[in-house]
């Protein structure tokens, strides 16, 4: 199989499976507000929010931050897993402490509150997957680059004799999997920012 042909497939199968998880997601939407009517499917949604607020207070994009610097870093894994356990600790508190304050909220105020807290909630979720992405597209884009060059380097060693050509094709499918993860990664940025 080309190396043309595997990037057309998994891309292929890549939105299947993107297309087949929305449509699974909005059959789920519409049985629960079905099942649970509109007043119930409200309290419902805050539930949502309020958790998702909560998560978002309680992590803070730490959990980014350890997963890229503990792959850049395997030896120091253990001091930035330590790290970002004594800063989550904190942040958990203040979540739980936020969490009850605005499950509190009741009466007229407290819709009017609990849509103003969904809605900064949805931004600030969008903003975090927006600054995550943004994140994985710089690494994706020095990726591959670096494996552009690699590949530059192992044709080379094939012309001059001391390389397999297995080493040129293995560097060719490398460089077009991070090129279809770089895609991917702008794809998903595009579908989250509008």
């Amino acid at each position: 199989m080309s190396l043309a042909h595997r990037a057309v497939r998994n891309t292929t199968i890549l939105f299947v499976a993107r297309s087949a998880s929305k449509f699974l997601v909005l059959g789920a939407f519409l049985l629960q507000q079905k099942n649970l009517g509109a007043d119930h499917y409200g309290e419902f949604s805050l539930i949502v929010v309020l958790s998702t607020l909560s998560s978002i207070l309680g992590d803070l994009g730490l959990q980014i931050v350890y997963l890229r610097e503990a792959s850049r870093e395997n030896a120091k894994m253990k001091t930035y897993l330590a790290a970002v356990l004594a800063a989550k600790i904190p942040l958990f508190v203040l979540a739980l402490a936020a969490l009850a304050v605005m499950a509190g909220l009741e009466g007229p105020a407290g819709d009017a509150a609990a849509l103003n807290l969904a809605v900064h909630a949805e931004l600030a979720s969008d903003y975090f997957s927006l600054r995550g992405l943004d994140r994985q597209q710089q690494l994706l884009d020095r990726t591959v680059a670096d494996y552009a060059r690699a590949l530059q380097l192992t044709e080379n060693l094939y012309h001059g004799g001391a390389s397999a050509i297995a080493d040129v094709q293995e560097a060719q499918t490398q460089l077009e999997s991070a090129r279809t993860q770089a895609e991917d990664t702008r794809l998903r940025r595009a579908q989250t920012e509008h």
